[in-house]
């Protein structure tokens, strides 16, 4: 108390002090609240690392005995790990492991990888972890579509895949780019059984001559004088004919082709679902696409979401401006940045009314239109002292946190102090006004 009590003394008798440390609080306010980071959500979730494990072509009752029940026994054990989920499909399982607050991400990534290479199971099977997101990591979306409407599913899936994607990665602080619907481009080979009979061929033996095959190797150098050309042998599949010319196998001297027992066909896997959405057309009203390919933009934890989404969104206008094929254009279909803006201009309205509310009471209560102005002022400089604590505290200006301001509480104080020097300035000469304002103020932060 007696801190306070010399506090409130010196804060009036030097007064010009007071003004200096009012502008430096004022400054370091703003100051604060221009560095702070601004999101729309907060990130309060426990440390999370996903591991992806894909075994193709098996059912889910095989994959859960073969993958999924050896790898859960093995991480058990993981230091710090509180929580384990584990969800199984055909050809594929997905964990996800939570670790104790406070637990640094690396250190959890790291930790379990070093437990995975204890795991036994198939060779075939390769657990990897998914991208270092956070639950509240989605920042933006988008659609491949045609503008003219002249390219196929397929078309839109090859130019995420190879055009959008890659450029998308270059973006720092990105954590993936993850895709909904399109048709992946695929070459399937069509076996005929009566021919594999024919010539004693087996499906094995068509896959392990495509996989030899599908390569390009060197063959060190030519020397033609004082030049040395490097030797290369091209292998590499382009094309379906490229497929169909590989010989499986010979039979009395003569080659047996791919094409000589099948056939090679431009396909897609199977779909597990169909993407669509509907957009706004000037001349015909609402549209809606069946058949779409979307692009989800996940953000590294920790990143900071504003200055994130500006490099997003301008990389976004480089590869529409520079990278895509006439006819295509990549459009935005949500875009966190355009909540953050909303979020900010709701408490800056919030701001003004609830100061313009508080005046009113204030006003009609004290009945003094300077007493009034000095409760007012208490409002922003609550605030950005605020702003300045939550950005040296590494606190995120959020839905949660800005929604916590009460605007009451923040002037409780001075109002009741303000009204109790109101009530000994009545009476006052103004000599003693100066001792009555340090009698009020201290009575309030020490009452009798």
């Amino acid at each position: 108390m007696k801190f306070l009590n010399l506090l409130i003394e010196s804060a009036l008798r030097y007064r010009f002090f007071t003004l200096v440390a009012a502008a430096l609080l004022l400054a370091v306010g703003v100051w604060s609240w221009l560095d702070i980071r601004k999101e729309a959500y907060s990130d309060i979730a426990d440390t999370q690392v996903r591991l992806v494990a894909k075994f193709p072509g098996k059912a889910t009752l095989e994959v859960e005995e073969r993958v999924t029940m050896p790898i859960e026994r093995v991480l058990h054990s993981t230091p710090n790990l509180i929580v384990r989920r584990s969800r199984t499909i055909n050809g594929l399982v997905v964990f996800q492991f939570v670790f104790e607050e406070g637990t640094d991400d690396y250190f959890a990534r790291m930790r379990l990888m070093e437990k995975v290479r204890d795991v036994v199971i198939p060779e075939e099977v390769t657990p990897t972890l998914a991208p270092m997101s956070s639950p509240v990591g989605e920042v933006y979306r988008y659609v491949v579509e045609s503008t003219a409407g002249t390219h196929t599913p397929m078309e839109l899936r090859t130019i995420q895949d190879w055009i959008v994607i890659p450029k998308l990665l270059q973006v720092s602080g990105i954590a993936d780019v993850v895709t909904f619907g399109g048709l992946p481009k695929q070459f399937h080979v069509v076996t005929s059984p009566e021919k594999l009979i024919r010539y004693s061929v087996t499906v094995a033996d068509v896959i392990e001559a495509i996989k030899s095959n599908n390569l390009n190797t060197g063959g060190n150098f030519l020397l033609q004088g004082e030049q040395s050309l490097p030797i290369r042998s091209l292998g590499a599949i382009r094309t379906p004919e490229d497929i169909e010319d590989i010989v499986v196998k010979t039979v009395n001297g003569v080659p047996v082709y791919v094409r000589d027992i099948g056939s090679v066909e431009i396909s897609h896997p199977i779909p597990s679902g169909v993407l669509g959405y509907t957009v706004q057309n000037e001349q015909e009203g609402l549209i809606d696409v069946d058949s779409a390919v979307q692009g989800l933009v996940a953000m590294r934890r920790w990143v900071e979401p504003n200055a994130f989404g500006e490099r997003v969104r301008a990389k976004v206008k480089e590869i529409n401006d520079r990278y895509m094929p006439e006819g295509t254009r990549i459009r935005n279909t949500y875009d966190r940045g355009d909540l953050v803006k909303y979020t900010l201009r709701t408490v800056g309205t919030t701001l003004l009314e609830g100061i313009a509310v508080v005046s009113l009471v204030v006003i009609f209560f004290i009945g003094s239109l300077k007493a009034s102005i000095v409760v007012v002022a208490t409002i922003p400089f609550a605030l950005l002292f605020s702003f300045t604590m939550m950005n040296s505290s590494g606190i995120s200006a959020s839905l949660l946190s800005l929604g916590a301001v009460d605007f009451g509480i923040v002037v409780d104080s001075a109002v009741v102090m303000v009204e109790n020097i109101m009530r000994r300035y009545k009476n006052a000469t103004p000599a003693e006004k100066t001792k009555k304002e340090l009698s009020a103020s201290l009575t309030i932060v020490q009452p009798k």
